[in-house]
């Protein structure tokens, strides 16, 4: 098989899945023709599965990279790898560049009519065309899956084409009507457009990794912040490098140290909602853990304040707050990376790893910081999930996409100065306490069994009239 030649991609941006289906389109095969064709010495066999390996579009396993090169009249991993990196290259090098690219197609129907799709159609922050301003989609128009970004495993001898047989394109186009596309997304050219010291600084940004799961404006943040002069940015938190500290270099990693100046973070915190948004539910919080009712009473009302502050405890220490709180954290044997609480435990024990040989005052600082502001962004959402749980009696699963955040803090290091960037829209979320005109208990009200015991995990149906409310109420908290 010769390949029939196609076009060079548009000025450095087209995705590798797209070259590799045009080549297949123009030369009527599939993917295992062309891995036999262009692959290692030993060919793919026919019959087989292909291996995932040999299907990767960042690492080209399945391609001999010589072949394809002398094939094509450039690196296909050369052009790849130039994208990633003019689109990441800002990041802390401890973030993977390619874990901010998605791992399922995502895709322009503007573009696929002209069979092009680009990799920054995959790029995480990016949710619309930046050439067509249009939204992405991520299914297939005819049987609604998700695609893998991958070379596809089906016997089709051509190329857009989904695992069900559905062409995602449509027509043939003229190279030129490819090319006349142009950026238009202001967000997508200012982010390709950061300087060398745009790049340095941003480099210098500590981000916390489950930020990157679900903030879709991380781009437009990094970008004010290097864009934005320094004196008209919001900084919540200073922290100064150059004071001196004697013997500051030989300050050693003290993990005990940190695990208690955490754990005593966590409880300023506790003790600062009680104090603030839970201080007329105090006896609504205790209604809830001990069931208190009268006798002969039906299942009770449960107030949305202690729904969200009872799975909040539980979410953060991994405790059953309803039959007894135990030891949240201990005080002995503590070893390196321990933390005193569960929620977001693989976030900050990555930090732990990547401060390890930082300056010790500051990565205390950062951690703290960015515990307190975790903390209460994580109360918010357990607050908006009671909105609607706390109504419907059931409990959620504490281990699922709850623990996911919508929000985003960012640290960076100016002249010897670490800066938290904030901003004050935070949405203060609000509901209704049935307890409201009740702020204290019926001489025959007793304490029954245990909340948790006599809670509903709830019925299918429930839950997704709970999720689709959720998904109304996102709660949109930025941080600059």
């Amino acid at each position: 098989m010769s390949m029939n030649q196609v076009d060079s991609p548009l000025k450095g941006f087209e995705s590798p899945w797209s070259i590799i289906e045009k080549i297949k389109k123009a030369n009527v095969v599939n993917s295992r023709q062309l891995l036999q064709r262009y692959g290692p010495e030993l060919p793919i066999t026919g019959g087989s599965i292909i291996s995932k390996k040999y299907l990767s579009l960042w690492t080209f396993e399945g391609f001999d990279h010589q072949k394809l090169t002398q094939a094509l009249g450039y690196s296909l991993s050369d052009h790849t790898e130039g994208i990633k990196k003019r689109l990441t290259q800002m990041f802390p090098t401890y973030i993977k560049s390619e874990s901010l690219f998605r791992d399922t197609l995502h895709f322009c129907k503007e573009c696929m009519k002209l069979n092009y799709h680009s990799l920054l159609h995959q790029f995480k922050f990016i949710e619309t065309c930046p050439f067509h301003l249009c939204a992405l989609d991520s299914e297939c128009p005819s049987c609604k899956k998700s695609i893998p970004y991958l070379l596809p495993r089906h016997e089709y001898e051509s190329g857009f084409i989904c695992n069900c047989g559905e062409c995602i394109n449509n027509q043939d186009v003229q190279q030129h009507l490819v090319a006349s596309l142009t950026l238009k997304d202001p967000n997508v050219i200012a982010w390709l457009s950061l300087t060398e010291e745009n790049i340095e600084c941003l480099q210098k940004t500590v981000i916390f990794r489950p930020f990157l799961v679900s903030n879709l404006n991380l781009m437009e943040e990094m970008i004010n912040l290097v864009q934005v002069n320094t004196d008209e940015v919001h900084y919540s938190s200073i922290f100064d490098l150059n004071i001196d500290v004697p013997n500051r270099d030989t300050v050693e990693m003290n993990y005990k140290d940190i695990y208690l100046s955490l754990a005593k973070t966590l409880e300023a915190f506790e003790k600062h909602l009680l104090c603030t948004t839970l201080k007329k539910h105090q006896h609504c919080i205790k209604r809830f853990v001990g069931m208190y009712k009268r006798r002969d009473e039906k299942f009770p009302p449960i107030c949305p304040y202690a729904y969200a502050y009872v799975f909040w405890k539980e979410s953060v220490y991994h405790i059953n707050p309803f039959i007894n709180e135990g030891k949240r954290y201990t005080h002995k044997n503590i070893k390196p990376f321990d933390l005193p609480f569960h929620f977001f435990e693989e976030g900050f024990k990555e930090l732990l790893m990547v401060f390890n040989r930082s300056d010790y005052r500051m990565m205390k600082w950062i951690l703290n910081h960015l515990l307190w502001e975790v903390a209460s962004k994580h109360f918010n959402k357990w607050l908006t999930i009671a909105n609607q749980y706390a109504k419907l009696q059931i409990r959620p699963l504490i281990d699922s996409s709850y623990k996911e955040t919508d929000t985003m803090i960012l640290f960076n290091l100016k002249k010897k100065k670490m800066l938290k960037y904030t901003n004050d829209e935070t949405l203060m979320i609000t509901t209704y306490c049935p307890f409201e005109s009740k702020p204290t208990f019926d001489p025959e009200e007793i304490s029954f069994l245990p909340m948790r015991l006599a809670m509903s995990k709830g019925m299918s149906e429930e839950k997704k009239a709970a999720e689709k409310y959720l998904q109304g109420l996102r709660i949109l908290t930025t941080i600059r």
